[in-house]
């Protein structure tokens, strides 16, 4: 054994090359199919946490109301493949054996126009579509601005029926001008909707176009006083109690340059996207 004096070697770093060429990223990927079973499932659990907008609207034969009919019927996840289709209808597991999406059949989308009463439902026709709905993530949305429609034909009732509404966990209020806001939030009160018990949100979606937008922001702030105020006087006169939440959409331009110096011109060459930003209400 020595009896010299001991010393200390550091171990020496790894060189910038040797651990670019140890974490090098894959060329080549594992097929999925062959992928192990509890790693799909993960997959297909993410896919399904999308949540989509389900359509509300009243049944009625007014030609406005038919923008308002292009449901979506299914997610994206469902055209995959049999494996996510089977996933998401029986379950993600055996041990889970937790079901997505619910099959909801939508009702009539069409009334006759000649002839047509509240009291004479027969005459509803049309072909009845089947809408697969996550209750858990997916919101309902209701379009504010189509009174007419509610006063003349709120009997009939909306698209589903109620067994279907009281199932709604995520309720939302598309607008496009507060002074179609009150009505849009009284019709959801009489149609029974805002006063489910197992509501857990309610959201208003704002639009803003892009020729509003670009006028400045005075506009936008006096618009979300508006929004707050009517809310809240509302809340307090029908008593819900769900928190509501303001979404606020704008459109901005991107990518394209515009051809007009005027900023409240919006040329038909501008390609626009949707800005969010959302606003609590207590």
């Amino acid at each position: 054994m020595s009896s010299g004096p001991c010393t200390y070697c550091p171990p020496s770093k790894p060189s910038v090359k040797s651990w670019q060429t140890r974490t090098r990223a894959p060329e080549t990927f594992t097929l999925f199919p062959k992928l192990a079973p509890e790693i799909r499932i993960r997959i297909w659990r993410l896919a399904a946490s999308e949540p989509r907008e389900i359509k509300l609207y009243v049944l009625s034969p007014e030609w406005m109301d038919t923008k308002m009919k292009e449901q979506t019927r299914a997610p994206a996840i469902m055209h995959i493949c049999r494996e996510s289709r089977m996933m998401l209808i029986l379950g993600l597991s055996r041990e889970e054996g937790k079901r997505f999406y619910t099959v909801c059949v939508e009702k009539a989308s069409l009334l006759h126009r000649l002839g047509w009463s509240p009291t004479n439902p027969e005459t509803i026709s049309g072909a009845k579509s089947i809408v697969w709905v996550n209750f858990g993530i997916d919101r309902f949305v209701y379009e504010s601005g189509y009174n007419t429609s509610f006063r003349r034909y709120y009997e009939v009732g909306f698209n589903f029926e109620k067994f279907v509404l009281q199932q709604i966990r995520h309720l939302g209020l598309a607008n496009t001008k507060v002074s179609n806001l009150v009505w849009g939030i009284n019709e959801l009160y009489y149609g029974r909707v805002l006063s489910i018990k197992g509501l857990k949100s309610f959201k208003i979606i704002q639009r803003m176009s892009g020729i509003e937008h670009n006028k400045g922001c005075p506009l936008r702030e006096l618009i979300m006083d508006k929004i707050r105020n009517e809310v809240a006087v509302n809340k307090k006169r029908w008593g819900w109690k769900v928190p509501a939440k303001i979404e606020w959409r704008s459109r901005e331009a991107k990518h394209l340059p515009r051809r007009s110096e005027n900023a409240s011109v919006v040329t038909a060459d501008e390609e626009m996207i949707w800005q969010f930003e959302e606003t609590i209400i207590l």
